[in-house]
C-alpha cells in the first residue's frame, strides 16, 4: 500500500533523524532506466551469503551495484521486494520509506529495521545530493562487523567524517549502548569506481558509531547532468 501527500516540516525534520543524512556534494540527477540487471536477485543474493559474507552487507552491494536510485517504486518493490511502503512529494524532490514488519520484510535479511529514499528535482537547489538510500540495523537482532564489510566491499575504503549531531527523537532498536566497543572508527565509506562503475561521485557508507556493531549503512548517488 503506497501513500502519496505531503509532508509537513515535523515529518521531514523526523525523517532527517532516521535516515541521518551526510552532506555529499551538489549534483543533477539523470533519468532512465533504475537497473542494469535484474535487481530482484538481490534478495536471493543475500539470502544465499554464508561465511564470510554477512546477508545485509551483501544486500548493500546489490543495491549499490544494480539500482541507480532513480525511481522509488522500483527501488522498493522490485529490488527489496517490499510491498507495503510510503512515497510522498516534497517541495524539492520525493521522499520514500517502509517500516520492518514480519510480512514487509520477510524475503530480507534479519534485523533491518526499515528504510528511508530521498530523491531530489534538478532544478531545485539542493543541499543533501541526488539519490540517497539509508536503513538502519537492529543490533539486539544482528551485528554486522568490520571484517563482514570488508569480506564483501575490501579493504580500500576511507574513514568517514564525524558530524556534528543535534538531538534528535531516538528511533527505536538503534541503541548501541549494550555494544562493545572498539577503536576510534565512527564509521567507513567506500567511493566509486569500486562499486559505482557507472557514477563516479557515488558512495557506500557504514556507520559504526565507535562501536563493534554497524547500526546504519546508507548509500548515495549524485548523477551530474553534462549538457
Amino acid at each position: 500500500m503506497k501513500v502519496f501527500r505531503k509532508l509537513g516540516p515535523t515529518l521531514l525534520i523526523t525523517f532527517f533523524a532516521i535516515a541521518g543524512c551526510v552532506n555529499p556534494q551538489v549534483s543533477s540527477p539523470s533519468k532512465g532506466n533504475a537497473s542494469r540487471v535484474d535487481a530482484s536477485s538481490c534478495t536471493e543474493r543475500s539470502a544465499a551469503a554464508g561465511p564470510p559474507k554477512n546477508a545485509i552487507v551483501e544486500l548493500a552491494w546489490c543495491i549499490a551495484e544494480t539500482d541507480n536510485l532513480y525511481d522509488p517504486d522500483h527501488l522498493f518493490h522490485k529490488t527489496l521486494g517490499i510491498k507495503d511502503y510510503g512515497i510522498a512529494e516534497v517541495p524539492f524532490g520525493v521522499r520514500a520509506f517502509a517500516g520492518g514488519n514480519h510480512e514487509n520484510f520477510d524475503r530480507l535479511p534479519v534485523g533491518i529495521l526499515g528504510f528511508q529514499y530521498m530523491r531530489n528535482n534538478p532544478e531545485v537547489p539542493q543541499t543533501n545530493g541526488d539519490r540517497y538510500l539509508s536503513f538502519g540495523i537492529d543490533l539486539k537482532k544482528s551485528c554486522v562487523k568490520l571484517e563482514d564489510v570488508f569480506a564483501t566491499f575490501g579493504r580500500d575504503f576511507e574513514v568517514s567524517p564525524v558530524p556534528i549531531k543535534v538531538p534528535s527523537p531516538a528511533v527505536p532498536g538503534t541503541s548501541v549502548g549494550t555494544a562493545p566497543k572498539i577503536s576510534s572508527i565512527f564509521g567507513v565509506f567506500y567511493k566509486s569506481p569500486g562499486v559505482f562503475i557507472d557514477d563516479s561521485s557515488a558512495f557506500v557508507q557504514f556507520t559504526f558509531d565507535y562501536f563493534e556493531c554497524a547500526n546504519h549503512i546508507s548509500i548515495q548517488r549524485n548523477f551530474f547532468t553534462r549538457k
